[in-house]
């Protein structure tokens, strides 16, 4: 697997990274620089933008199968939650089944992205359940 600290060219950062499994590939969410146009670059002077959240795909040798940016509902809008924050990342929990990943967070939503193209899939609320009380299952039998 491509382990490094961090690439300077494309800002990948694997510091903190969720491995994630459905038992046939390896998923990581890896975070890199979300590359901006000229205009915004002239319009937002901070250097050290939000980090988009790519998942990287491994087969069971540890060979690269695809790479896809998480996106929110457009697919051009990669999708960013607290900065993308070591902190963020270290008290959010993934899994997947493979079709899907979801993504738990600590202000109790489940948002679930596709594992093949990364666009935005659903988001549910789970403040009645416990973190534990979550199941993936196959989409097509709900």
């Amino acid at each position: 697997m491509k382990w490094v600290e961090k690439d300077e060219k494309t800002g990948r950062s694997l510091e903190y990274t969720p491995l994630i499994t459905d038992g046939t590939y390896i998923y990581v969410i890896a975070k890199e620089k979300d590359p901006k146009s000229e205009e915004q670059k002239d319009a937002d002077e901070e250097e050290d933008a939000a980090p988009k959240l790519v998942l990287e795909v491994y087969d069971q040798e540890y060979k690269f199968v695809r790479g896809v940016t998480l996106c929110k509902r457009n697919a051009a809008t990669p999708f960013k939650k607290s900065d993308n924050s070591d902190d963020w990342m270290r008290k959010t929990k993934w899994a997947t089944n493979g079709q899907a990943i979801a993504c738990f967070t600590s202000d109790r939503k489940a948002r679930f992205f596709s594992t093949e193209t990364g666009l935005y899939l659903a988001k549910e609320k789970y403040e009645d359940l416990e973190e534990n009380d979550f199941v993936m299952c196959d989409p097509a039998t709900n």
